[in-house]
C-alpha cells in the first residue's frame, strides 16, 4: 500500500500559515514516529507546494530518513512503491490513502458541498427527482394509513394488488418525469 503525506499541517507544524516561504516550525508532535511506523508496512511519499529539496532537507536534519526528492518540472516515478525511503514530490501520485489536515472526504457531491459552502442550496436534478419520488411514496403511504386495513370480505391479495397498482403508478409517474 501507499500513503501520501501532506507536508504543512500534517508533518510540519505549520502555525503561521505560507508566512515567507520558509520551514519554520518544527514537526508535529508525533509526525516523525509516524512517518516511520507507517514505512514500516507501506511505500510513504510526501507531497507539498514547496520547494521539494527544501522539505527533503528539513526531513532528513529532524528524522534521518532515507529520503529522494523530485526537483520541480522532473518526473522520477508515476507511483512509488518503495518502503526504504520518502518521497518528496509536488505531484499528487497514485496512492491507497491521502494524509492531509485540509481534506473533505468525498462521498458525493451533495455531501461535499454541504461540508464546503454550509448552507449552500443544492440543485443536483437527481437528488430533486429522487426527493420528489420520495415525497409522493410517503403520501401514497399516508393515504393507505388513512383509510385503515381492507374492509370485511375483501380478499387480502386483490386489497394489495390495488396497492401496489397505485405504487407502481406513482413510480412510474417518476420516471416518465425524469428530466435525464
Amino acid at each position: 500500500m501507499t500513503i501520501a503525506v501532506d507536508f504543512d499541517g500534517v508533518i510540519h507544524a505549520y502555525s503561521l500559515g505560507w508566512c515567507d516561504g520558509s520551514i519554520y516550525d518544527p514537526p508535529m508532535p508525533g509526525a516523525l514516529a509516524g512517518l516511520r511506523t507507517l514505512m514500516e508496512h507501506d511505500a510513504v511519499f510526501v507531497f507539498t507546494s514547496r520547494d521539494t529539496q527544501q522539505v527533503a532537507d528539513w526531513l532528513f536534519e529532524r528524522g534521518e530518513f532515507d529520503i529522494t526528492w523530485e526537483p520541480p518540472g522532473e518526473v522520477i516515478c508515476e507511483f512509488w512503491n518503495d518502503r526504504d525511503r520518502i518521497l518528496v514530490t509536488n505531484r499528487k501520485l497514485p496512492a491507497s490513502v491521502y494524509l492531509d489536515d485540509r481534506a473533505v472526504r468525498f462521498t458525493d457531491w451533495d455531501q461535499a458541498l454541504a461540508v464546503i459552502q454550509p448552507g449552500a442550496v443544492i440543485t443536483n436534478p437527481l437528488t430533486h427527482t429522487a426527493d420528489v419520488g420520495v415525497k409522493r411514496v410517503i403520501s401514497l403511504y399516508e393515504q393507505w394509513v388513512k383509510a385503515g386495513p381492507p374492509p370485511l370480505g375483501t380478499p387480502t391479495a386483490r386489497w394489495w394488488d390495488k396497492r401496489l397498482a397505485e405504487l407502481r403508478g406513482v413510480l412510474h409517474l417518476q420516471q416518465t418525469e425524469d428530466p435525464s
